[in-house]
């Protein structure tokens, strides 16, 4: 997988030695200076965007256990971009919520770590209204669940704010109305 943690050490490694390399053959100090760029460039990269992208992109594909896994490979998550670990939380707190889902015995305890999570991803910053209207959406299932009215109307009024045109939040967002509606 073109993610994979193991591929990027590996190919670091690789261009390290070949500038070491290309060093001892006399090819220049340019192609030795630009592999070991390449290389620092490629570790500052996983450092400040870990691999969050990577884990968005397999959750979206419904691949939730990889992206559980990939998301785990981000060495400091303190240490991503601001975007980035708003996203890190954000597909966090998704992952969480599917695993509700699937285990009956913890539900209570993953309702509020997806919970904690998806209000870190807010405070960190979303940049898109359609994640933030998804944050905010999840978190007011959440609460709907737990039977907290004030809370899934305060998630609800976040929803409408961040409100986008994409049709599959759209029909999310009516099924959150009449599960209001039911709920007074």
């Amino acid at each position: 997988m073109l993610f994979s943690l193991r591929f990027r050490i590996f190919f670091i490694f690789t261009l390290i030695a070949g500038g070491f390399v290309s060093m001892m053959l006399n090819l220049g100090p340019a192609t030795s200076i630009g592999m070991w760029v390449i290389a620092i460039i490629l570790i500052a990269g996983y450092l400040l965007f870990g691999t969050v992208n990577g884990a968005l992109f397999l959750l979206n594909s419904g691949r939730v256990d990889e992206a559980e896994s990939l998301l785990a490979q981000t060495y400091k998550p303190e240490w991503l971009f601001k975007s980035h670990k708003a996203y890190y939380f954000f597909t966090k707190g998704l992952i969480s919520l599917y695993k509700v889902n699937l285990d009956d015995e913890s539900e209570a305890l993953y309702l509020n770590e997806g919970e904690e999570q998806l209000l870190k991803s807010l405070d960190f910053g979303l940049p898109r209204k359609q994640e933030r209207a998804m944050a905010y959406l999840n978190l007011a299932s959440i609460a709907l669940r737990k039977g907290d009215k004030l809370k899934t109307q305060e998630y609800y009024q976040g929803v409408k704010e961040n409100e986008s045109d994409n049709l599959r939040l759209q029909k999310s967002i009516e099924e959150l109305e009449a599960a209001i509606q039911r709920m007074k």
